[in-house]
């Protein structure tokens, strides 16, 4: 494949990015906001225009407030003589219940505060507040207490909403219910969960959670505090408790919440029943927003999605995950991607996952993975992965920070070698201290890989081990690689790789006593390759180890401007450069390409590719 042929592949690629790109992003996130603002912020005025402003005190109805006399009965009562809607008002104390409490449309529910105005259960199979088909309903300022020993499972929840509407729950504390704090179910939709508190809730249900949303949509969950205790989820977002062929997850904001120590997952959003893959028409309106939220210490996910469309995670804080090994088939990382399509995960800061990834991707397509920090993953910083029937492509990862991570900065691994992921672009990462190597690739077509800085990694910078076919390898900075001084280097080209095409990179040990051995090798099983313009200096060894058959190797530089163009050298060796196979080795212009056309190919795409901010410029 001659150069020209190569930048027209990766344009082709490049272009279907930009379906997805920075301006489209940005007008999902206007609409979806935009919606927020105008019908979800809205139905705040529109709730507390539709009270009435009768108010009816538990204490007037026989209400004790002990924490020792059942008051069901009389707060039952009190709802009762709200008719019209009003306000049900628990002054300080501690209420006790036998039965849930069945409210009504048109109420606010409100205590002083959620320390002082306690409602409690006799039971734990039991919810304190049922909501069945109501509308405009405040509950605020109350203290919500379950009575769950754990020593069987069983249900109960603080709140449970099903099939509602204008919901508004806020300043409310949620503390040892049998399965979730907070439920919505059967179609809930327009309402928020506001500076709430939780600790201790679930008796170890698999999907039990602080806050539970099942087939609702439309909500945002934002400033709430979830703790401990033994259930799995902290904000737990499903298109149904079971089954298929539901109205799945749609339109929610997840924002600002602080979780800590769950069992096993943060926050995790599952909205439909399979992959939404290439055809989105029947998800288009699907959208979601998890960000601004601090993560720490969550055993396996700390942001889990599955079969989403149109996410987006960002700006979040994730410390300390993954620090439970369990026998799962999923992805594991503190943020992973499950089956997914147009996905945006863009800065957030991801510190010490303890077993697993920074960051795990499996099967997506259409991904934005930029601006992250990730560092101190006891695995890949980054981890790429895809199922073998299902494709992936569209791919960008740009300007993310991969660091001090124990294996890998980036993993990146295909189906096999009949399922390559296209459409992927590399760029303007900085990945240093990663012990083991910069980034890994395998199964991948027409990949760019171009402007990233690369230092101290263990063993090599670029490693393009199976299968990584019309890859343009350009503009990236590599320093001493090869820190474990085992004999590796900077870019390889493992097996089975033809056609890549490996120009204006710049290769450099600090000094050629240490360091890596090859500022690129090509071995044996690879065919078609193409070496040109890179500056290499300081390697242990020799700059270039060709091995494969049919390399073009041409204009490329070591310390004192040794260059090869025109015919191979005649000899197997020289000072700084090692050739095998020589009767294979082409020149350039035996592959019709000229300088000339090199700087103008090049040219054109270095153009795109900046004003797609895919590289500085």
């Amino acid at each position: 494949m001659s150069l020209a042929n190569l930048i027209s592949k990766t344009k082709v690629a490049l272009a279907n990015i930009t379906e997805f790109d920075g301006s489209n992003r940005d007008t999902a996130t206007k609409l979806t906001k935009t919606y927020m603002e105008d019908n979800v912020h809205q139905y705040l005025v529109d709730i507390t225009s539709t009270l009435q402003s009768e108010r009816k005190n538990v204490l007037d109805y026989g209400a004790v407030g002990d924490g020792v006399v059942d008051d069901t009965s009389a707060i039952e009562s009190a709802i009762a003589a709200l008719s019209s809607g009003g306000t049900l008002f628990f002054p300080t104390g501690t209420y006790l219940i036998s039965n849930e409490i069945a409210l009504t449309s048109n109420i606010n529910v409100c205590g002083t505060t959620m320390a002082n105005s306690k409602i409690t259960t006799a039971t734990d199979n039991i919810n304190i507040f049922s909501l069945t088909s109501l509308s405009n309903v405040v509950i605020e300022s109350l203290f919500l207490e379950g009575n769950n020993t754990r020593s069987a499972i069983s249900n109960g929840n603080g709140i449970y909403c099903s099939g509602s509407t204008k919901i508004i729950i806020r300043d409310v504390r949620c503390e040892k219910f049998a399965t979730d704090g907070i439920q919505f179910t059967g179609t809930c939709s327009q309402f928020i969960v506001d500076s709430c508190f939780f600790d201790n809730n679930s008796d170890g249900f698999i999907d039990a959670a602080d806050i539970g949303i099942y087939q609702s949509n439309k909500f945002q969950i934002v400033n709430n505090k979830c703790l401990g205790g033994s259930n799995r989820h902290g904000i737990f977002m499903q298109k149904n408790i079971a089954g298929s062929g539901v109205t799945p997850v749609i339109d929610f904001y997840v924002a600002g919440n602080n979780i800590e120590d769950k069992i096993r997952y943060g926050i995790t959003v599952y909205t439909t029943d399979t992959f939404p893959g290439v055809d989105l028409q029947t998800n288009s309106n699907t959208r979601g927003f998890i960000e601004n939220n601090t993560i720490t210490g969550v055993g396996r996910m700390s942001i889990y999605a599955l079969n989403t469309p149109y996410l987006s995670i960002s700006k979040n804080i994730i410390k300390n995950g993954g620090s439970l090994l369990v026998n799962e088939t999923l992805p594991a990382g503190s943020i992973a991607i499950n089956q997914c399509s147009n996905i945006l995960i863009e800065g957030n800061q991801i510190q010490d996952a303890q077993l697993f990834h920074g960051i795990s991707i499996a099967t997506v397509f259409r991904l934005r993975l930029v601006n992250n920090l990730v560092s101190g993953s006891a695995d890949a910083g980054v981890n790429f992965s895809t199922l073998t029937t299902t494709e992936s492509r569209d791919i960008v990862i740009s300007g993310n920070v991969l660091v001090n991570n124990k294996i890998d900065g980036l993993d990146f691994i295909g189906g096999d070698s009949t399922h390559l992921v296209k459409g992927v672009i590399i760029s303007n990462n900085i990945m240093k201290d990663n012990t083991v190597r910069g980034m890994f690739l395998k199964y991948v077509d027409a990949p760019i890989i171009s402007n990233n800085s690369i230092r101290d990694c263990g063993r090599t910078a670029i490693d393009c081990n199976t299968y990584v076919n019309d890859a343009l390898i350009t503009g990236n900075d590599i320093k001493d690689i090869d820190t474990l001084n085992v004999g590796y280097t900077a870019i390889l080209l493992d097996t089975n790789c033809q056609r890549n095409f490996i120009t204006n990179n710049r290769i450099h040990n600090t000094t050629s006593l240490n360091g890596t051995t090859y500022g690129i090798q090509i071995n044996a099983t690879n065919t078609n390759n193409n070496i040109n313009a890179n500056y290499i200096t300081n390697m242990r060894t020799a700059p270039i180890n060709s091995l494969g058959t049919g390399t073009v190797i041409g204009l490329s530089f070591d310390t004192i401007g040794l260059s090869f163009f025109g015919a191979a050298p005649s000899i197997q060796q020289t000072g700084y450069t090692t050739f095998s196979n020589l009767t294979t080795v082409r020149t350039l212009n035996a592959d019709s390409t000229t300088v000339d056309e090199i700087a103008d190919v090049l040219g054109t795409l270095i153009v795109d590719l900046k004003s797609k901010g895919i590289i500085a410029g």
